[in-house]
């Protein structure tokens, strides 16, 4: 997760939209200052190591049946599919009260569990069982730190990634067909996870697909750690990564090419002018323009609250426990065109109707999946299909 993903949570961390003329420096300080943790990160304090073999450290999960959630290993039983998936879910903890959050820390598990998986482990839920992992997710800190704190707390989060996703092949999978998915902080573990464990092992012919979005993954960086998996280019594939950063027409991506990022393994310079991230467009099913009337559509989740980003990120975080989720809604009048910035690879899309929470300016990171639900669905329903019928 770079700078571009740690703007896009700002807006919510500071509880107040930001007019465009306010410098990012001071936005970072201000919102540094008020989710630093005040001290070191200590081995002796981590949070407890979560076991992955007992069920109850994996997440409810959006309920095939109706517009609740239930246990995933529930799930798949009443409702089998020949697909399994491991979602690793973005940052939801941006307390100072610990490095790392506890798998059980109220608010952050109630912001996945309500409004994250809905939304985005969603659009797996007509086509495959769905296995999401409580894991020490690292605060949003972690990214401005920078230094050997939010290394060790990066690296708790992603060994905690690794090791659920050994309890997901051997104790759940099974030899099964699998896709790997993720989001922003999820998707930058599970990158690592594809290099570490799948790129040069067996694994790589039980994979269908791998959906690391919101990470901003660049094409040199990541084509050099993972030569044997390829990137996605059209709809009649499987066994590739579609990965995707989705911004509006009037994005500057040379504005948050500043400091440092964390590429996995450790934080390095930020990337070099002009340097491309990985791109893909869920409209046309690969890497080709889309025009408005291609798109199936969105899907917003829909909540008990009327501003649920604003209750669950204000001052008073504690407001998540009385988030719920209740379903979706689909606008047949929301479609926009998408296309790839031919220079950095972002998936630039026109402004859609609905107003959104965009920050840095024009940058839709917290709606990479929920602005293309509807095709994301057909996309994974294409590729499971492909993979069985290869």
């Amino acid at each position: 997760m770079n700078s571009f993903l740690i703007a896009a949570l700002i807006i919510a961390v500071s509880g107040f939209l930001l007019r465009a003329r306010l410098s990012l420096l001071l936005l970072f300080i201000a919102v540094r200052w008020k989710i630093m943790p005040r001290s070191g990160f200590d081995a002796a304090s981590v949070p407890f190591q979560p076991d992955y073999s007992d069920q109850n450290n994996w997440y409810r999960v959006p309920n095939r049946c109706g517009a609740g959630s239930r246990n995933s290993f529930e799930d798949a039983r009443e409702d089998p599919k020949p697909v399994d998936v491991f979602f690793v879910h973005p940052t939801t903890y941006l307390s100072k009260e610990s490095w790392n959050a506890p798998i059980d820390e109220p608010a952050s598990s109630i912001i996945v569990e309500q409004m994250v998986l809905p939304a985005q482990a969603g659009i797996f839920r007509n086509h495959a069982n769905i296995y999401a992992p409580k894991y020490r997710q690292a605060t949003l800190a972690s990214y401005f730190a920078q230094n050997k704190n939010g290394h060790n707390a990066l690296t708790t989060a992603y060994e905690d990634v690794a090791r659920a996703f050994e309890e997901f092949l051997t104790g759940i999978n099974k030899d099964r067909p699998f896709i790997i998915a993720a989001h922003s902080q999820g998707a930058g573990h599970c990158a690592r996870l594809i290099n570490e464990r799948v790129n040069n092992s067996d694994l790589r012919t039980r994979m269908v697909a791998a959906y690391l979005v919101g990470a901003a993954l660049t094409e040199r960086e990541f084509t050099a750690d993972i030569d044997n998996i390829p990137l996605a280019t059209a709809r009649d594939q499987s066994g590739c990564v579609i990965a995707f950063d989705t911004v509006g027409e009037k994005f500057n991506p040379e504005s948050l090419r500043r400091g440092a990022v964390w590429n996995g393994y450790e934080f390095v310079p930020a990337r070099s002018q002009g340097e491309r991230v990985l791109g893909f467009n869920p409209i046309s099913g690969g890497v080709d323009a889309s025009e408005a009337r291609d798109q199936i559509g969105p899907a917003f989740p829909k909540f008990n609250k009327d501003d649920a980003w604003s209750n669950i990120y204000g001052p008073q975080s504690n407001n998540a426990l009385g988030l719920e989720f209740l379903g979706y809604e689909t606008p047949e009048d929301e479609n926009f065109d998408a296309r790839l910035d031919p220079k950095y690879g972002y998936l630039v899309v026109s402004k859609p109707k609905r107003h959104l929470v965009k920050f840095p300016p024009e940058g839709y990171h917290l709606y990479d999946y929920t602005l293309f639900f509807k095709d994301l669905e057909e996309d994974v329903s294409a590729r499971i299909q492909h993979y069985f019928s290869a």
